[in-house]
């Protein structure tokens, strides 16, 4: 089945590109790239005999988001992330990158499948725009309450290495929280259940009361500087 090619370019980053989609079980997946090959991130390497046999072992593996198919040898690659751009991979002709469609989860969300949430990448924006891009879509700024969600939130800003921005900011997503003035919080006002702070934070200053994410670890930050943007919400 095939859709009226659609590209939404945000700083060079692939939002969506939908051109074909094929289908397991109720399951489907969208190619979202050609012609590149990622060699991050990788849980499971095979041969599969084609890209239905291939989405198939994506579908029983309860971590797998992504993943690769070559018609030309056959080579099957599983992904526990999805890759945001194509500068995360190198040029190599036959490669079909497929991303999980949304399963459980309201378009344009994917579907986190055994983290429990759906998510999406909404973009580079300061808190305030952020918290309004992911209302409008009935969802928050992603937030953190497991070791498992900080691991995958590592993996997806860690597409962003790979990237040239206009500043550092841009490669550190925020995280849902602030100070209260007594203990960290979610928008909701019940306290963080997980935290991963960085060695010597948080910093707390007068403006400086809200969460970035930096290579795994937490630090303290103000609401002002543009950054990633992951909005979820539960399906």
């Amino acid at each position: 089945m095939s859709k009226k090619l659609r590209m939404n370019l945000r700083l060079g980053l692939i939002v969506v590109l939908i051109a074909k989609v094929i289908c397991y079980q109720g399951a489907s997946f969208v190619i979202e790239m050609e012609d590149i090959r990622f060699d991050l991130w990788i849980i499971s390497s095979l041969y599969a005999r084609s890209r239905l046999d291939c989405s198939k072992t994506c579908e029983i593996h309860g971590t797998c988001l992504s993943f690769q198919y070559s018609p030309l040898n056959g080579q099957c690659r599983l992904f526990n992330t999805i890759f945001l751009h194509q500068d995360a991979g190198v040029s190599d002709i036959g490669w079909q990158y497929y991303i999980v469609s949304n399963r459980r989860c309201r378009d344009p969300f994917i579907d986190g499948r055994v983290l429990d949430i759906c998510f999406m990448f909404a973009g580079f924006h300061n808190l305030t725009e952020a918290k309004t891009k992911c209302a409008a879509n009935n969802s928050n700024i992603i937030s953190i309450t497991s070791a498992e969600q900080n691991q995958f939130l590592s993996r997806l800003a860690g597409t962003f290495s790979y990237l040239s921005l206009p500043g550092a900011s841009y490669k550190r997503p925020f995280i849902q929280g602030s100070w209260g003035g007594t203990a960290w919080i979610l928008d909701n006002g019940t306290p963080l259940v997980y935290t991963n702070w960085d060695i010597g934070h948080p910093m707390i200053t007068s403006n400086r009361r809200y969460i970035k994410f930096l290579d795994g670890q937490w630090r303290a930050t103000i609401p002002d500087f543009i950054r990633s943007v992951f909005c979820t919400y539960q399906p």
